[in-house]
């Protein structure tokens, strides 16, 4: 699973946010504090891949106040 993080700038509509990544198919969910938010997909990890959700997430949020935070992979707990 590819995770994005993104953090409110000026203007940042947050339910705006999150309702746009969910139209497109992305889990998203606003942190307490309301510092970030964190979008996620289950992905294929090739370049072109990574780079599709990256730009795509980003269109999103820049057109709502927010800006790339950072990005990573989600790796389960072996149990």
């Amino acid at each position: 699973r590819l995770d994005l993080q993104y953090v409110p700038g000026e203007g940042a509509d947050t339910q705006a946010f999150l309702r746009a990544l969910g139209t497109f198919g992305y889990s998203a969910e606003g942190s307490v504090d309301g510092s970030e938010v964190e979008a996620s997909v289950d992905a294929s990890l090739t370049l072109e891949d990574i780079w599709l959700h990256e730009e795509r997430t980003t269109k999103i949020a820049l057109s709502r106040g927010y800006v790339p935070a950072g990005w990573g992979f989600w790796e389960p707990d072996e149990a």
